[in-house]
């Protein structure tokens, strides 16, 4: 047990020095790491493309893997932003909860007591008159009204009213006190096509339900339809506000050369996931490395073993298919990558022990977000919700 604890103690002063500032992390098998400032840059460009128009980070999926409490921590501090826009109610209630005192929307569910959206001033999403009773019976139990946008369904046959359904809507709750009309919005099916038709198909029903609101004389006070994609090739849907997700993040979506403007090509990723070397070990030609066998030494080899699998969302894919990066090399994955292990051939890196960093994912050749894009087949925002929410998350 001594002599354990004792390899242990030198891991971990090993990397106290990386760590010194973070010192939660110190005994942690991984952590990422935040770059606020490149969070703070990729607003900053988004920020001078939509001009006057209110900007909205959208931070479902822990934001989209990033860790939610630390994202709205530097977009609290970001003039440029005005909104988050959540998925759900407990992630709203998260935010505030993490400092972040701008507007927040809830977009997609609303979990939990809605009493805490009145107590917390959360715009919740209207999209069904389901939602619609049980906000207006909050509303009367409290003597507060509801803020709410409603959702229209324009293509993407998901959530929300059709348009005809949501002028009759508004129509039903002007003048209503326990139910307030803050915003209208819908939600794009397809923004990164080359032809880009359904989305401007999807622009034009929209733009005809405000032409009609607007007849009829009514006013909605946020509108807004925009995503990252739509921003840089559809101005004309910026209107009142935009919702930003994988561009803050520097998240691309693959697009057609061509498509897009450079500026687009110029939002960087902000993630890092680190991990380090638990155990090495040298396996003689012949040998078969992890679960099914699927890889044989054909000659003598050094290994090092990773605390981290697919139960952290190091995917299953990757096995015998990706590389991690360790003091200056891309060392292979061989054989299945385990629920909590993964192995890699450091047979050709020197001066490689236990306790050292390795990355799994960051800015460097073979370990990029569109690296593991490929070998996973998916999309870049797969990639970093993936990676398991008790994982660490620290700004840098």
């Amino acid at each position: 047990m001594y002599i354990a604890d004792h390899h242990q103690n030198q891991i971990n002063k090993k990397n106290t020095q990386h760590l010194e500032l973070q010192p939660d992390l110190i005994n942690s098998h991984s952590w990422v790491e935040i770059n606020q400032d490149q969070v703070i840059q990729n607003i900053k460009k988004i920020k001078q493309i939509i001009g006057h128009t209110s900007l909205g980070v959208i931070v479902k999926g822990n934001a989209y893997g990033h860790g939610l409490t630390q994202i709205v921590k530097i977009l609290q501090k970001a003039s440029e932003v005005d909104w988050i826009i959540a998925f759900s109610l407990s992630e709203a209630i998260l935010a505030r909860k993490a400092g972040f005192d701008k507007k927040i929307l809830v977009c997609g569910h609303v979990d939990g007591l809605l009493v805490d959206a009145i107590k917390h001033e959360i715009d919740l999403v209207l999209y069904d008159y389901v939602s619609l009773q049980s906000y207006r019976q909050i509303a009367q139990a409290t003597g507060h009204p509801v803020l709410v946008h409603i959702k229209v369904d324009t293509g993407l046959s998901r959530l929300g009213f059709a348009p005809q359904e949501a002028i009759k809507l508004l129509l039903e709750l002007q003048g209503a006190q326990d139910i307030v009309v803050r915003g209208l919005f819908t939600h794009f099916a397809e923004s990164d096509a080359p032809d880009n038709w359904y989305a401007k198909e999807q622009l034009a029903i929209f733009d005809e339900l405000l032409n009609q609101i607007g007849q009829l004389k009514m006013t909605v006070p946020v509108i807004h339809l925009a995503n990252t994609v739509a921003i840089f090739r559809l101005p004309s849907t910026h209107k009142s506000l935009v919702r930003v997700g994988g561009g803050v993040y520097g998240l691309h979506k693959k697009m057609t050369q061509g498509v897009m403007p450079q500026v687009y090509a110029e939002l960087l990723p902000v993630i890092t996931w680190k991990s380090k070397i638990i155990q090495i070990r040298e396996v003689v030609a012949g040998n078969f490395v992890s679960y099914g066998r699927t890889f044989q030494a054909i000659t003598d080899m050094r290994l090092a073993v990773i605390p981290v699998g697919y139960a952290d969302g190091y995917g299953r894919e990757l096995s015998n298919n990706s590389v991690i990066s360790v003091n200056g090399i891309l060392a292979p994955v061989v054989g299945r990558v385990c629920m909590n292990l993964t192995i890699i051939d450091i047979t050709q890196a020197a001066n490689v022990a236990v306790g050292d960093e390795v990355v799994l994912l960051g800015d460097i050749d073979g370990v990029r977000i569109t690296d593991l894009m490929q070998r996973l087949n998916t999309i870049a925002c797969d990639v970093t919700t993936r990676i398991n929410w008790t994982i660490p998350r620290v700004l840098v």
